[in-house]
């Protein structure tokens, strides 16, 4: 008999430990950066590039007549060949203002009135113009009334006299031992005749005025005869 071997067990493998997995760490993500604008470049505006004038012109202005002083205003006339509008200035304001083409006569004198033309986009400026205008003082008359007779002894007395200009008159006495003045008032000193005399000074617009004279006659009182009883 033949003897059959005992096989030989296989043995069972013995399963590996279960292995618990290692998380993987939480990965935070980065923050997104905000992109910074560019800034805006502002364009640059090109130039206005005005037109060169080519044309030329010239004022015409005639003379200007003397004036006295107390006229009204007056126009000045001037013009321009390009019939552009012409501008006055004067050099002497306390003689004549100007507003736009009116000259206000203010004082005596002489002032250079100058015309100007600035000119455009086709007209060059023009060359200006000066006028010399002249302004003279005026006249001043006098209004003195004529004089009564007075009798030596009255209380001194105002006597009325007025200038054109509104200024102030000057009375003078020809002969100071029958009458003086002082300002406008009279005093009587002695009997006789004597001649007022008004004039008005030279000022800065007037000339003087030509003198006015007034006879002043001072007469005895009256003799007052007492009758006497018989």
């Amino acid at each position: 008999v033949v003897a059959v071997p005992t096989p030989t067990p296989i043995p069972t493998a013995t399963p590996d430990a279960t292995t618990t997995p290692t998380p993987s760490p939480t990965v935070t993500p980065s923050p997104t950066a905000t992109p910074t604008p560019s800034p805006t470049a502002t364009p640059t505006p090109s130039p206005t590039v005005s037109p060169t004038p080519t044309k030329n012109q010239s004022i015409s202005f005639a003379a200007l007549s003397k004036r006295v002083y107390g006229a009204r205003a007056f126009e000045i006339v001037a013009r321009a060949t390009s019939r552009l509008l012409v501008t006055f200035s004067s050099s002497d304001t306390n003689v004549v203002s100007i507003s736009g083409s009116t000259a206000t006569i203010v004082g005596a004198g002489s002032s250079v009135i100058t015309a100007s033309q600035t000119g455009n986009g086709t007209y060059k400026a023009a060359p200006s113009v000066p006028r010399t205008l002249v302004i003279s003082k005026a006249n001043q008359s006098i209004t003195f009334p004529v004089l009564p007779s007075f009798t030596n002894g009255v209380t001194p007395f105002v006597i009325s006299s007025k200038a054109s200009s509104g200024q102030p008159v000057t009375i003078t006495s020809s002969v100071p031992t029958v009458a003086t003045v002082s300002s406008n008032t009279v005093t009587i000193v002695g009997v006789g005749r004597t001649s007022l005399i008004a004039s008005a000074p030279a000022t800065q617009n007037y000339n003087k005025s030509p003198s006015i004279s007034r006879v002043l006659v001072v007469k005895k009182p009256p003799v007052t005869q007492s009758l006497k009883t018989q």
